[in-house]
């Protein structure tokens, strides 16, 4: 049988030159080591091993190609060459030649049979480079801003399960979509036209439109499935090529380690500088759990409830005093020691700070609500206490729970507590998730029939809902 082979290996062979393959290109006359050392330098690439295989198997169709390695497969190949049993000629041709008569070849037209024609290989082979989120969201890590790409190929970025470069992006429809990532064609053969990246980070799809060409690329891609509710992304993202051309799918080299956060609305300003932190993110996905959550109301009750019941903190029973900065105006909240449980002793002051500045991260604005007098308080949960009525019992050993009208009670001069669309989140004493306006929750908090109120001068009463300042609360957190 007789091939032409010029264009199967200007097609599938990659010389190491560059160059197509000379006219006068002949291994008719080569020896064996001639031979193996061309046929080596022609076999960069492994699309042309399947090539050479195919050649082999003309040749000898009985050969078990399955149990041949590379090196043998060459060394086959050389000693037919060397032999003349295959001969290729400076057309070049490849000239299968009995074993009986090698001095003579029989060809496909002496046979009448047409040229078998070989399909053309395509290729194509890619790799990431940079992804870089496009929310505009600013996000910090241990305080500083994270900076972009927030993946770049050959830097250090992971974080346990996460990344110290996450990117925050805001509910389906009420934000961006947008990200960017530049990717390289390392290797094309014979693909042409578009492709289509797309992109897996935990269920996060990504989608956008590359050129196939050799060369660097910088892709818009958009988050097709950004979802409802607050949710986090991380671990090592996956990409890969739609390829019209090839009809099929190629996988890009270097998975990209990537944290994302999505949130109800735009982080809070006490945040900023330098955006929204990532350690709090952490904590309320992990700690928290507000993962799924849709509705502000929802995210706050739960803020609410963990701050007073899982925590690990409890009132000052002794003075009341504030442990991580606020008044019960608000002011600088300490809120990278509060996470922490740093100090585990609070009053209503630091349950007020962190409520408003763990909402505000994901969006929820919560009122700072101050009211002064407050009053005696009725029996209720008190953080980290349990029912109490008297919620100064330690400064004169007296209990937590006393008799209504005991002198021994002791009462709150002022509250500061959290409000959201008119209704009351208290996680210092209840806790109150955001149920009640603000008559309802003074009316089931505060004691106004006990008698012990004319004990106290200055005209001390019990706290009414048109008593309830707004005095701005936290203005930053550190």
């Amino acid at each position: 049988m007789e091939r032409a082979l010029r264009g199967l290996i200007e097609d599938y062979f990659v010389l190491k030159a560059g160059e197509p393959l000379p006219s006068e290109c002949s291994l008719r006359d080569m020896d064996y080591g001639s031979a193996y050392r061309f046929l080596q330098s022609l076999s960069q690439d492994s699309p042309n091993w399947m090539l050479l295989r195919h050649i082999v198997a003309e040749v000898r169709p009985g050969t078990d190609l399955g149990l041949l390695s590379d090196d043998e497969l060459l060394h086959q190949l050389s000693q037919w060459v060397a032999s003349g049993e295959l001969k290729i000629g400076a057309t070049p041709q490849i000239r299968v030649v009995a074993s009986s008569d090698r001095s003579e070849a029989t060809t496909d037209d002496k046979k009448g049979e047409a040229p078998r024609q070989y399909q053309v290989v395509k290729l194509l082979k890619g790799m990431m480079i940079e992804v870089t989120w496009g929310s505009g969201i600013k996000v910090s890590y241990s305080k500083a801003t994270v900076p972009a790409p927030h993946w770049r190929q050959g830097l250090a970025v992971a974080d346990g399960a996460g990344s110290n470069r996450p990117g925050v992006y805001v509910l389906k429809g009420k934000g961006s979509d947008a990200l960017t990532v530049k990717l390289r064609i390392t290797e094309n053969k014979n693909v042409s036209g578009s492709a289509t990246l797309k992109g897996n980070l935990g269920g996060l799809q990504m989608e956008g439109t590359s050129p196939t060409a050799v060369g660097e690329h910088t892709v818009g891609v958009k988050i097709t499935n950004l979802p409802d509710s607050i949710q986090r992304y991380r671990g090592d993202a996956t990409w890969r090529l739609d390829v019209p051309d090839l009809g099929s799918s190629i996988s890009l080299d270097n998975p990209t380690r990537l944290e994302l956060y999505v949130v109800l609305d735009t982080p809070a300003s006490v945040y900023d500088p330098p955006g929204v932190w990532t350690e709090v993110l952490r904590f309320l996905c992990d700690k928290v759990g507000v993962i799924g959550m849709k509705m502000p109301k929802d995210v706050a009750a739960q803020i609410s409830k963990h701050c007073h019941s899982s925590h690990g903190l409890k009132y000052d029973t002794f003075s009341g005093a504030p442990a991580y900065g606020c008044g019960g105006g608000g002011g600088v909240f300490q809120l990278n020691s509060y996470i922490v449980a740093a100090k585990t002793v609070v009053n209503c002051y630091d349950q007020a700070g962190a409520i408003q500045s763990l909402c505000g991260a994901v969006g929820v604005k919560l009122t700072w609500y101050y009211l002064d007098p407050y009053g005696f308080i009725k029996t209720t949960n008190l953080v980290g206490i349990g029912a109490c009525n008297n919620p100064f019992f330690s400064s004169n050993g007296s209990s937590a729970v006393m008799p209504v009208d005991d002198p021994k009670r002791t009462a709150f001069g002022n509250h500061a507590f959290g409000g959201l669309a008119g209704k009351v989140l208290d996680a210092c004493a209840g806790p109150h998730t955001g149920g009640e306006d603000k008559a309802q929750y003074c009316a089931a908090a505060i004691d106004s029939a006990t008698t012990l109120y004319g004990l106290y001068g200055g005209g001390f009463r019990a706290g009414m809902a048109g008593d309830i300042a707004e005095p701005g609360g936290v203005s930053k957190v550190v």
